[in-house]
C-alpha cells in the first residue's frame, strides 16, 4: 500500500508543480487539472474524467474477507464486498460513465477471482453491461488471472489516455496510479485521500476495509513532494500538501 492548510474559501491558483487547483471546501467533489486533463476527485474516492466519460477506481480488494478467513486472519464483515459494489453502482449512476478503469487490485488474490460468489459475479456483469470496462493488473491480481474467468471487460497491465499512463504502481510520469491506499490525518480524523504531485496522481482505495498508508510515509513523500491532497468523506476537502504540523 504505501501537511499545509488554506482557508476554507473558494480560490483558484496554480501550484509550483503546474497543477491547477480550484479550492471549494464546501463542494462535495473537487475539480482540478492534471497535465491538461480536467478531472474530478470525488468525495466517494472515485476519479471522474468528464471529457472521456471515464470513471477510475482503485483497490477494491474484492474477496479480501474470504482470503483472510482462508489464511486464518482477522474476519471482515460479510457485507464489505456488497457495500463496495453498491457504492460503485451509485457512482456509475451519478456520473453516467461509459468507460470504467479499475486501477489494480480489484481482487485480493487470483483465488478470490476464481472463487467469486455468483451474486458478486452477477453484479459485476450488470455494472459492466454497455460500458467499456478495463481491469488494470495490480500486485494482488495479475492480467493472467482473468483468462477463463468469464468476467466482462478486458485485462491489461497498464493503459494510456490522453497522454497519461494509468497503472497500479506509479512509474515514469505523468501517470495516474494507486497501490498505496493513501490516507491523511486531519484535525484528529484519518481520511482516505487523493495525492496530486507534479508527475503523479495517486488514488485512495475504493474498497471497504482496505486500510491505508499515511501520506507522510517516505514512499509517498518521494513521489508527491509538494502538491495537493484531496481528502474524501462526506465532502471532498482539498489542502496543499504537506500539511502544517499544527493542522494534523
Amino acid at each position: 500500500m504505501p501537511d499545509r492548510l488554506l482557508p476554507a474559501r473558494g480560490c483558484v491558483g496554480t501550484l509550483a508543480s503546474g497543477v491547477r487547483i480550484d479550492m471549494h471546501a464546501a463542494m462535495k467533489h473537487h475539480a482540478f487539472q492534471f497535465h491538461g486533463a480536467d478531472l474530478v476527485a470525488r468525495a466517494d474516492r472515485a476519479l471522474f474524467w468528464p471529457s472521456q466519460a471515464t470513471l477510475v477506481v482503485a483497490d477494491l480488494h474484492l474477496g479480501k474477507g474470504t482470503r483472510q478467513a482462508r489464511r486464518g486472519g482477522a474476519l471482515l464483515p460479510p457485507y464489505a464486498e456488497e457495500e463496495t459494489l453498491d457504492r460503485l453502482a451509485a457512482v456509475l449512476t451519478a456520473t453516467q460513465a461509459r468507460r470504467v478503469i479499475v486501477l489494480g487490485d480489484a481482487f485480493d488474490d487470483g483465488q478470490s477471482l476464481s472463487e467469486l460468489p455468483a451474486r458478486t459475479r452477477d453484479t459485476l456483469t450488470r455494472l459492466a453491461d454497455t460500458r467499456d470496462w478495463l481491469w488494470v493488473a495490480g500486485n494482488h491480481d495479475f492480467a493472467a488471472d482473468w483468462v477463463g474467468s468469464g468476467l466482462p471487460g478486458r485485462a491489461v497491465n497498464e493503459t494510456e489516455v490522453q497522454g497519461l499512463a494509468l497503472r497500479h504502481v506509479a512509474g515514469r510520469g505523468p501517470d495516474i496510479s494507486a497501490h498505496f491506499h493513501p490516507a491523511v490525518r486531519f484535525v484528529g480524523n484519518r481520511r482516505p485521500a487523493f495525492l496530486i504531485g507534479a508527475e503523479h496522481l495517486i488514488l485512495p482505495a475504493f474498497g471497504c476495509f482496505t486500510g491505508g498508508l499515511d501520506a507522510t510515509d517516505p514512499a509517498l513523500a518521494s513521489l508527491i513532494g509538494r502538491g495537493l491532497a484531496v481528502l474524501t468523506g462526506r465532502t471532498a476537502l482539498a489542502v496543499p500538501w504537506p500539511l502544517e504540523p499544527a493542522r494534523v
